[in-house]
């Protein structure tokens, strides 16, 4: 959990004279303080990423009294330590030392430089995923891993956390298929389970399997928190969650001292083209009739629904509201998407084959035998003639519109630019449905986090990313909301590079 500054600490941050102060304390396994630095900071820099699991960095320079600061078993700096780091004000009031944790480091071994002359230590430290990476811990050898389909993702990953490593604080979601609580209907698993086996041999990392189930559906982060509690969680899209500060008090106290707007345009695609998985169905017939809103399909030899197979069937007729399907002379049963709705009418072109898996007394819409999905960020839903181009154009029907005219990145504004998407964890992406909702999600990342601005700010110590602020650009002189992306504090000159990234309001709640 993240530090909550009352009111006084924002006193202090407005103090026209400040005294910054910077400590380091060393604690032993269990976090309890057994020493502290003798020394004097030289320079510091603390790095703080919401693109890296190692989401916190600490590279300082130090002045040091004595040689009981180099490394070795006896020294205060070595493998079983843990710097626990704070950056201080005085309270020119009452003349006491306010400080504002700064999170928990490990040595980086390799990092190390003493001069005797000057009696400077550079140090350098990472959060506790290097414990987890194989920077400083975290490799598995010689031993083959199994994870069964079926297996709680939550559960299968706090094992792999406190088996394989000395983690023992976390707060680990429930994680799986955010969209929808539905059965994964290939697989018969429930939504937050492993839906295929998982091996892992040779060498492995705690983070690998880590990084892995966390990936099984898309929307969750991984990574140590400021009080040095490993969490997983959904990503938020902040979309119901305030402003940790406001234009007016960064305006009126004066915080920035410079903004430089940067759009990172090699990185940028406003369509994402996903291929999921080949269907291989069990059974197909292209003889089918309509009687309103009930698909008859003819198939050889079949006197009884057969739970867990795929039925291709080539559709005679657009499908209706409701629509409904037997086999033969059996009961009709309704046709479903991926969260168990009825689909809506003219989800079936007539003369084209789909593919439906029976569960249930329920057939469900898988797609054709190629799953295939597109997303695209434009100013305004396309009239009918483009959105027939970009069928065409694309091979599919399966195409969502995020409606966004705020964003620089549209296609009416910059035209096209694919993101093709396929093998690995994408063939496992099973109907049409499950398809669409991962490229959305996709093309949020790759469009909503790149519209960015890089501000010179005096240092705010409890800022962390993934925080949502309100700020008035210097240069545009609009006042919008922004997502903290990264930061990079000046311990010394006390203060701050922030990268922050465009929230567009626009934007639904992605998992939602």
């Amino acid at each position: 959990m993240g530090y909550q500054p009352q009111q006084s600490d924002y006193t202090i941050l407005k103090q026209h004279t400040k005294e910054t102060y910077f400590r380091m304390e060393l604690t032993n396994l269990n976090y309890q303080t057994i020493d502290y630095f003798d020394s004097v900071i030289i320079s510091g820099t603390l790095t703080i990423s919401a693109d890296s699991d190692v989401r916190r960095t600490l590279d300082i320079n130090l002045f040091v009294k004595d040689d009981h600061l180099l490394v070795g078993e006896d020294s205060k700096i070595w493998f079983n330590r843990i710097v626990k780091c704070s950056t201080g004000y005085k309270n020119l009031r009452t003349n006491s030392i306010v400080y504002f944790p700064l999170g928990y480091f490990w040595f980086d071994e390799n990092s190390y430089t003493y001069d005797i002359s000057s009696k400077q230590l550079s140090v350098k430290c990472n959060d506790s995923y290097c414990l987890l990476n194989g920077t400083r811990n975290g490799q598995i050898t010689d031993m083959e891993i199994d994870i069964p389909a079926g297996s709680n993702i939550r559960g299968a990953m706090i094992s792999a956390l406190t088996q394989y490593s000395i983690i023992k604080k976390y707060n680990i979601c429930e994680l799986g298929n955010m969209v929808s609580n539905a059965i994964n209907i290939i697989t018969n698993q429930v939504y937050n389970v492993v839906p295929y086996d998982l091996k892992f041999t040779g060498t492995t990392h705690v983070s690998d399997i880590i990084t892995k189930l966390r990936d099984l559906y898309p929307g969750f982060e991984t990574f140590f928190d400021i009080d040095n509690t490993f969490i997983c969680q959904p990503l938020s899209t902040l979309q119901d969650i305030p402003f940790v500060l406001d234009a007016d008090f960064i305006e009126k106290n004066n915080f920035v001292i410079s903004e430089n707007r940067t759009n990172k345009l090699s990185s940028i695609y406003n369509v994402i083209d996903i291929l999921g998985m080949t269907i291989e169905p069990d059974y197909s017939s292209t003889v089918c009739t309509n009687s309103g809103s009930v698909y008859t399909v003819t198939f050889d030899g079949l006197t009884t629904y057969e739970n867990d197979k795929i039925y291709a069937v080539k559709v005679n007729v657009n499908n209706n509201a409701g629509q409904t399907m037997k086999i033969n002379n059996l009961t009709a049963y309704p046709i479903v998407d991926s969260e168990e709705n009825t689909i809506g009418a003219n989800k079936l072109d007539a003369n084209v084959m789909y593919c439906f898996k029976f569960v249930d007394n329920k057939f469900y819409y898988l797609g054709q035998f190629q799953v295939h999905a597109v997303a695209m960020l434009v100013d305004k839903i396309p009239d009918l003639a483009t959105q027939t181009y970009y069928q065409n154009r694309y091979n599919t029907k399966n195409i969502s519109y995020r409606v966004n005219p705020n964003s620089p990145f549209t296609v009416d504004k910059i035209g096209q630019i694919p993101d093709f998407k396929s093998d690995n964890d994408y063939s496992k992406i099973y109907s049409d449905d499950l398809a669409s909702q991962r490229a959305l999600y996709e093309l949020w990342l790759e469009t909503n986090w790149l519209d960015t601005i890089s501000l010179n700010i005096r240092n705010i110590p409890w800022l962390d990313v993934n925080q949502k602020i309100e700020y008035r650009s210097k240069i545009y002189k609009d006042t919008k909301q922004y997502i903290i992306k990264n930061l990079q504090m000046d311990l010394v000159a006390d203060t701050c590079q922030a990268e922050i990234a465009t929230w567009y309001p626009l934007y639904p709640k992605i998992l939602n």
